[in-house]
């Protein structure tokens, strides 16, 4: 892959073998130091590439690269700077932190040809991976997001296992567990073991109930209870719905699709 280099600086030798001996490898031009030039020609050329070759101490164009930081960082444009060692220490001294390759003669072209590739194919692929995990995150954030409680975790594995991938779904064995979550994070829907020990699904109903932040969660009900008593006891604190176990995914999942619509 070729890359647009944009050139500068006093050494014209350096410059002359982009141009000539490296140009396979980069599509060149060059620019004068002045900084509205450099400007001018990263608006007109959008380069991947602003090349500085120095000769000699130059602080007036590390002053000037200073100063292009926003531009380089708006446009995406790779900062690389080539000459020899005393040369670089006094001039990198001003743009630290800036820089994104240092290039120490003497090395061959070829050399310098394959630390860019390097380089550049690196941040191809960081940059790839950044959208594709800002693309993850986009897609869960647009699925809804159901709590399951229970304190057995072959159930909580069962009903996760019967959820995804078309809902966010966490877990937690414990009623004490699931309100410290609903404390912190928002969800839309909680599906809750009835019966658990410690806080059931009775008390913790009415806590979820009785908290500003949490009270229109909608809640339905799981349970092995099949004692009609018990099961009117449970729809008496007026949940949403009640599926009882052992749980058959399609029932769950319709249960679900009337709660949360789809």
């Amino acid at each position: 892959m070729k890359y647009n280099a944009l050139l500068v600086g006093s050494n014209s030798m350096a410059i002359d073998e982009f141009f000539f001996r490296m140009d396979g490898n980069f599509n060149c031009i060059t620019s004068s130091s002045r900084s509205k030039d450099v400007q001018k020609h990263i608006k007109l050329y959008k380069p991947d590439l602003l090349v500085v070759c120095i000769k000699d101490e130059e602080i007036d164009l590390a002053r000037v690269i200073y100063q292009l930081k926003k531009e380089l960082v708006d446009n995406d444009i790779s900062l690389v700077v080539l000459g020899e060692k005393e040369d670089l220490e006094r001039f990198l001294e001003p743009i630290a932190g800036m820089v994104d390759i240092v290039l120490e003669r003497p090395l061959t072209n070829t050399a310098i040809i394959n630390r860019i590739n390097e380089f550049m194919i690196e941040k191809r692929l960081k940059e790839q991976r950044q959208l594709e995990e800002k693309l993850v995150e986009e897609q869960l954030d647009t699925k809804k997001k159901i709590l399951i409680v229970d304190d057995d975790p072959n159930v909580l594995k069962l009903v996760k296992g019967h959820l995804e991938p078309e809902y966010s779904v966490a877990t937690a064995i414990s009623g004490s567990i699931a309100l410290r979550f609903l404390n912190s994070k928002s969800v839309d829907l909680v599906l809750l073991d009835y019966e658990m020990p410690g806080q059931d699904g009775d008390s913790v109903l009415r806590i979820i109930r009785g908290s500003s932040t949490t009270k229109d969660i909608p809640v339905i009900f799981l349970t092995g209870v099949t004692d009609s008593a018990k099961i009117a006891k449970a729809i008496a604190l007026n949940p949403q719905g009640y599926i009882l176990k052992p749980i058959v995914r399609s029932k769950l999942i319709s249960e679900i699709s009337k709660v949360l619509g789809g």
